[in-house]
Order: C-alpha cells, then structure tokens, then sequence
C-alpha cells in the first residue's frame, strides 16, 4: 500500500513511505442518468478514495439538483438543516460569502463530513489549505440540530454551543429529559443552569432521554 499527502484534493505519493496510507476503493454500482465522481478523504488515518453519484449533464436529474443548489443558499437555516445533503461539500479553493459581501450573495453554508456550517469570515474569500470548517473555527459556525426549528422530528438534544452559534430566541431542545425553549439569542448556557434566566423548562420531554 502506498503512502502519501492530500493537498487541495489531489493525491501526492510519497517516495519515502512517509505520510497516510493511501486506500483506493472500489466504485459503486451506477444508475442510469448518472456518472461517478472519484474523490479523496483525508481526516482520519489514511486517505481513503470516496465516491459520489453526479447526474449526467442534460439530463432532467442534473437541472432539478443545479436548481436546488441554487435555491439552497438562500434558505433559513431551519429549512437548509432539513435540506443539508444540497449543500456544498467544502474543498480548498472554494469561494465563499460571508454575511457582509459587497456582492449580494447569500452567505455560504457547507457540508463537512457530514455537519452544515455557515460562513462567518468578512466579504469575499477564496479558502485556502487549513481553513475548513474544524480547523479554522473563526470563519465557521456549525448549525446544531434544534436552532431555528431544524431538527428533522421536533425538538433535538441539546448541544453545547460556543461563541459563534448559540441558540436564538424560541428554539427548542431536549436535555436531561425535559423540553426547554430558549428565551434570548446567541445563548450557550446549559438547560437547567441558568436558574430561569436563559431557558424556560416547558415539562418532561416524552419518549426521549437527552
């Protein structure tokens, strides 16, 4: 098996041995309308080939997923959560809004292994090696389950937030058994800590023990 380092997406093999195992996998069965697109993941201890169906250009399959990713950045949060498997994935060199562009675009959310993040960074920038969502915390903020409504069947367990992505005002979550709803924005305190001031414990929260 060969090693080697991930760079900008690209696979560089390295002469020495040093680096992660590089492991090639093999392709999925593809359907009519599709085709695959060969990529690479790199952030766990090896870098693994992942694939991903892509709809054949022309077809109808191709212009309702163009549409829906155009649509995509313009939604809520609580509606782009639902939707999150349209977001782009993230990748180097990608252009990204943030929420005071000069441009008029909406503010840039990404999927990150599997979490939607929304761009926090000033105007217009061009994301360079090492500013992903986990390591490059200042330009990012994760969208938890449960802010604004987003969880996919009521309200979610509760997840500590930092600075950048605290509850708003009316979101509802679950923890510790009970159903709470947040009365301010931008709050990260712990359901049942604040002594009433932050969250207001609405009862028990039937069938769930988060």
């Amino acid at each position: 098996m060969a090693n080697g380092y991930l760079a900008g997406g690209v696979v560089i093999l390295s002469a020495d041995g040093s680096g992660l195992p590089v492991v090639e996998t093999a392709p999925p069965e593809c359907p009519v309308g599709y085709r695959l697109k060969s990529g690479w993941d790199g952030a766990g201890t090896s870098i693994t080939q992942t694939w991903e169906l892509v709809p054949e250009e022309g077809t109808a399959q191709e212009a309702a997923l163009a549409l829906s990713r155009m649509q995509f950045q313009s939604l809520p949060d609580e509606a782009a959560y639902l939707v999150r498997a349209l977001a782009d994935q993230y990748v180097d060199g990608m252009t990204c809004y943030g929420p005071d562009n000069d441009a008029g675009m909406p503010v840039t959310r990404v999927n990150y292994y599997g979490d939607l993040y929304r761009f926090i960074g000033s105007g217009v920038q061009v994301m360079q090696p090492g500013w992903n969502p986990v390591a490059a915390p200042s330009l990012w903020a994760r969208i938890l389950p449960g802010q604004e409504g987003s969880g996919d069947e009521g309200p979610q367990p509760w997840e500590q937030p930092d600075s950048t992505n605290g509850y708003s005002e009316g979101d509802r979550v679950t923890h510790n058994g009970r159903l709470w709803e947040s009365l301010v924005d931008d709050n990260v305190d712990e359901p049942g800590t604040d002594n009433g001031f932050r969250w207001k414990d609405l009862g028990p929260a039937e069938g769930v023990d988060a």
